[in-house]
């Protein structure tokens, strides 16, 4: 599985497993390979609250490896301050939790035990429930925005009547040219719609 690039939801399933392996290391007082199943637990986690940022908090609107800016998932963000400090917190945790058996022993009393990793995960999993409900419920909010038929257009009915007709043909360019009553700046944002891949209510 190549993590970096994985959804939340199969980097909590990957989570879960790796949740299990140390708690057979635990059971098996098997300290070595609890460690090494300790660092691979947070490490994902961390890089998992980071992922969440952009799938969750900013929903998908830019993501890394992507060269697209997705401008209409906009209408689902909802960052409030809960959520940016529930991700301030999950990220410390985990930061803290990576390099806790490398510190002096003086401020090492133990790594946390099977248990409290679980909780971790259960914390997070329960950020991504209520940050789902709030993206959703931003996008009842702006369901309006959506709404592209209801923007008047001279001598046209609206614009979906008139981007359905684009969006059927293979070359957007020449069908611009049978709408001469359209000025440069709306047949350049209706290209730009079809460009991006916005497509309008049907």
């Amino acid at each position: 599985m190549v993590v970096e690039i994985t959804k939340i939801g199969q980097r909590v399933a990957f989570l879960e497993q790796v949740l299990k392996k140390a708690k057979d290391a635990e059971q098996k007082a098997d300290v070595p390979a609890y460690k090494g199943v300790f660092r691979e637990f947070y490490g994902l986690l961390r890089s998992t609250w980071e992922r969440s940022v952009e799938e969750l908090l900013f929903n998908q609107v830019v993501q890394r490896y992507e060269k697209e800016v997705r401008t209409l998932s906009l209408s689902g963000v909802n960052v409030d301050t809960e959520s940016v400090e529930t991700v301030f917190k999950g990220m410390t945790r985990s930061s803290a939790m990576i390099d806790a058996h490398d510190h002096p022993a003086a401020e090492n009393p133990g790594l946390p035990g099977f248990a409290e990793l679980g909780t971790d995960l259960e914390e997070f999993k329960a950020f991504i429930a209520k940050q789902k409900a709030k993206n959703t419920a931003a996008e009842k909010a702006h369901a309006h925005l959506k709404k592209i038929g209801l923007i008047q257009l001279p001598g046209i009915a609206h614009v979906s009547s008139v981007s359905k007709f684009l969006f059927r043909r293979n070359t957007v360019v020449d069908q611009l040219t049978a709408f001469p009553a359209l000025d440069f700046d709306v047949r350049g944002f209706l290209f730009t719609c079809q460009f991006w891949h916005v497509y309008p209510l049907q």
